[in-house]
C-alpha cells in the first residue's frame, strides 16, 4: 500500500471523517465518567476503565489479579505520582512502575500511564501505532518494538496533531484517538479468503 497521506494532511476534516469508523460498541460514557484526576481516582474507576479498554467486563483471571493488585496500591500510587509532572523522565517512571502490576506486553502499562496523565499521554493500541507508522515512516506495519521509545514517538505525533487541529480538551483529544483507531483498522492487512 503506497503511502498517500502525510502528517501535513492530518486535519480536522481527516479526524471528523475517520472518527466515524470508530467501533460504536465502545461505550464512551464509561470512559469519560471514570477518567478523573489522580487525586479523585477510585478503585471502581480503575476497574471500569480497564474493562472499557478490554472491551468487556470479563477480564481473564490473570489480568484481574494484576488489576486487583493495582487497585490495592491506589493510595500509594496517588501519593507517589500526584505531583508528578509530564517530563519524559517522569512519565517513564510511571510507565516503569506499572510493570509491578502488568508484567506481559505494554498496552495495559501504557493505559495505566494514560489514566494518570490523560491530558498528555494518548491511548495506545495496534491501530494507532499502525497509523503513526504509516504516516511517519511510510510503512503499513506495526513497530517492531512496541516499547517506550515507540510510544513516545507516537505520543509526540499525537500531541502535534492535537495542537495543529486545536483539539485540547479530553473529548477533542479522544476524537483524534477515534479517528486514528478507525484509520488504523482500515490499514490493517486483510486475511485472504480460503478457497
Amino acid at each position: 500500500m503506497e503511502n498517500k497521506i502525510r502528517k501535513e494532511d492530518i486535519n480536522n476534516e481527516f479526524i471528523n471523517g475517520w472518527k466515524k469508523s470508530y467501533d460504536p460498541s465502545y461505550d464512551e460514557s464509561i470512559y469519560f465518567d471514570n477518567l478523573t484526576p489522580l487525586r479523585n481516582l477510585t478503585a471502581d474507576n480503575i476497574q471500569k476503565l480497564f474493562e472499557w479498554k478490554n472491551e468487556t467486563k470479563i477480564i481473564s483471571e490473570k489480568k484481574q489479579k494484576s488489576l486487583n493488585k493495582l487497585k490495592d496500591n491506589l493510595p500509594e500510587i496517588q501519593r507517589r505520582f500526584e505531583h508528578c509532572g509530564s517530563s519524559i523522565n517522569e512519565l517513564k517512571n510511571i510507565y516503569n512502575y506499572s510493570f509491578q502490576f502488568f508484567k506481559n506486553g505494554n498496552i495495559w502499562n501504557l493505559f495505566f500511564l494514560h489514566i494518570l496523565k490523560y491530558e498528555n499521554c494518548p491511548i495506545a493500541d495496534r491501530y494507532v501505532y499502525r497509523v503513526h507508522n504509516y504516516i511517519c515512516n511510510g510503512t503499513n506495519q506495526l513497530p517492531i518494538n512496541g516499547d517506550w521509545e515507540a510510544y513516545i514517538d507516537y505520543r509526540d505525533f499525537f500531541n502535534e496533531i492535537a495542537s495543529k487541529t486545536n483539539r485540547y480538551s479530553i473529548k477533542e483529544r479522544k476524537e483524534i484517538d477515534e479517528a486514528f483507531w478507525g484509520f488504523g483498522k482500515f490499514l490493517q492487512p486483510r486475511k485472504k479468503a480460503c478457497r
